[in-house]
């Protein structure tokens, strides 16, 4: 996917800008969920929310349908308040191949 490969080649100069190196180091700790967008230029972007995924609830409980094996995480948005470098979010322009409005969630 475009859009992962833009964040993984450019995400360290962010996460320098803001001190956040923690999120670039751990990634792969990371589950996503994605929504694809168009700006008022006619420009795909995809905006992504991270979330840690040892605070989700990945047991069988929390499938939605057992027969797709779905967790409530792929098909509901969610939304933290709060989490710290556990949760933050990014902005991708395909077009440009640029990642803008980096924020990583406050602490409680």
């Amino acid at each position: 996917m475009k859009a992962e490969g833009l964040l993984k080649r450019k995400l360290s100069d962010l996460a320098n800008k803001y001190n956040q190196q923690y999120v670039e180091k751990n990634l792969k700790k990371y589950i996503r969920q994605y929504v694809g967008t168009v700006n008022a230029k006619g420009e795909r972007e995809i905006f992504i929310s991270f979330l840690w995924k040892e605070d989700l609830d990945v047991s069988d409980i929390a499938k939605i349908d057992p027969k797709t094996d779905l967790y409530y995480w792929q098909k509901d948005w969610v939304t933290v308040a709060d989490g710290g470098n556990h949760c933050w979010q990014i902005m991708i322009n395909l077009k440009k191949s640029k990642i803008f409005d980096f924020s990583v969630n406050g602490e409680g």
